[in-house]
């Protein structure tokens, strides 16, 4: 996973790192980057102006951090390093479309498993944006805040309901908790409902009132937006064996977090697969 991806995961998830160090409360050790003697030349002039301006402005926000180390401000009248951030609702909204455009998809469950109790544990407060530390709501606005309403319902879609990709005439069929309570999801688009039931490990989808398949839960199905069955895709941070039923015929598949399977006349049959990461192993304070 490219590194920015593995540190945003590492965040969301953790919620115990500290947002701001100042200088004057600087601990060592802290390691220095490498000099990297980048050099960018043009003859286009404009291009060149702009570079050089950028670089000898930065230069300007480098300061003493600590006895034996010089640091890059924020700038702008921040004298300050802002080094992480509070896990914010717009970051949750926005890495789920990060995360599924490189097929990460466990990934994105492995953020919707902790945001959603969060929320819930914050008694339903849509905060801009959580404690590093607690998880508990922070920031100029504490309640109302529409980025994380609209990811905890995202996250809903993605983890325990549906969603419509229907630029690329698909629906995404989500269950991802086998021992999860019973819940059922509808959605319509147009004049065509979809609904999906979930009971005692597996999850059933009605197009138009009509059952389409049935499946052990822990995974995502993909049909076509009439029903007609494409994929599965390991949702799940663990791998699931399941079965799936269709039309009163029983297939199985293993499916491991990150994997799509493709359904064929001939079988189900691995399509695709992304490396799982993990969240690193954090040390609480």
């Amino acid at each position: 996973m490219p590194a920015g991806f593995q540190f945003v995961l590492d965040v969301l998830i953790g919620f115990n790192f500290a947002p701001l160090i100042c200088a004057a409360e600087a601990t060592p050790p802290y390691t220095a980057a490498l000099e990297t003697g980048v050099v960018f030349q043009s003859k286009n002039a404009s291009l060149q102006r702009l570079h050089d301006a950028a670089v000898e402005k930065l230069l300007a926000n480098i300061i003493r951090f600590t006895p034996s180390m010089d640091i890059l401000v924020e700038g702008g009248g921040y004298m300050n390093a802002w080094i992480e951030t509070q896990p914010q609702g717009l970051t949750y909204q926005r890495a789920i479309d990060a995360f599924e455009r490189y097929g990460h998809f466990a990934e994105v469950s492995l953020l919707g498993n902790k945001l959603l109790p969060v929320l819930i544990r914050n008694e339903c407060q849509f905060s801009q944006q959580l404690d590093a530390m607690t998880g508990d709501p922070s920031g100029p606005k504490p309640d109302g805040y529409g980025p994380m309403m609209l990811a905890a319902l995202e996250y809903f879609s993605r983890l325990h309901g549906i969603h419509m990709d229907v630029s690329n005439n698909r629906v995404w069929w989500s269950s991802v908790d086998p021992k999860a309570e019973d819940f059922n999801y509808r959605q319509r688009w147009g004049t065509q409902n979809f609904e999906l039931r979930h009971s005692n490990g597996k999850f059933e989808a009605l197009v138009g009132g009509k059952p389409v398949f049935k499946c052990d839960s822990g995974v995502r199905v993909i049909t076509d937006l009439d029903g007609r069955l494409l994929d599965l895709v390991g949702i799940s941070p663990d791998k699931q064996d399941v079965k799936l039923i269709v039309s009163g015929i029983t297939q199985s598949a293993t499916v491991s977090p990150n994997e799509i399977h493709e359904l064929t006349s001939t079988g189900i049959q691995i399509k695709s697969r992304v490396p799982f990461s993990p969240p690193n192993p954090i040390s609480k304070p």
